[in-house]
């Protein structure tokens, strides 16, 4: 498996592979996945209108969804993701989940040197 690609295990159980694209400029859930798990789904205020570097076409997006994040020891609760068409990947990992997910992970190892003083 490449190292840009991340699994993330769904509470149904079901394993989704997640690429971790620093070049995206958000986090998109494909819509296939969103429906087979009957996840939440909520409408933008305004569609987004994306050009996909997967399929170099043009997406509209006009819903997200929230959902917990967990894989190997990173968890993060609620994470928000765009909602869209993805091929090749169930999920783009952009530079939103990235930086975040650094926080958090800083955040996790700080209060463990804390908490081991």
């Amino acid at each position: 498996m490449s190292k840009n690609v991340l699994l993330w295990t769904l509470p149904s159980g079901r394993t989704l592979h997640c690429l971790l694209d620093t070049g995206a400029e958000l986090d998109l859930l494909d819509s296939t996945v969103v429906r087979e798990e009957s996840l939440p789904l909520y409408q933008l205020v305004a569609a987004l209108v994306l050009c996909l570097g997967t399929t170099g076409k043009e997406d509209c997006i006009c819903h997200y969804t929230s959902v917990d994040f967990s894989s190997g020891k990173l968890s993060l609760p609620q994470r928000p993701f765009f909602v869209g068409n993805v091929s090749g990947y169930d999920v783009i990992l952009g530079l939103p989940f990235i930086e975040y997910a650094g926080r958090s992970e800083e955040r996790r190892v700080g209060k463990e040197c804390m908490e081991s003083v």
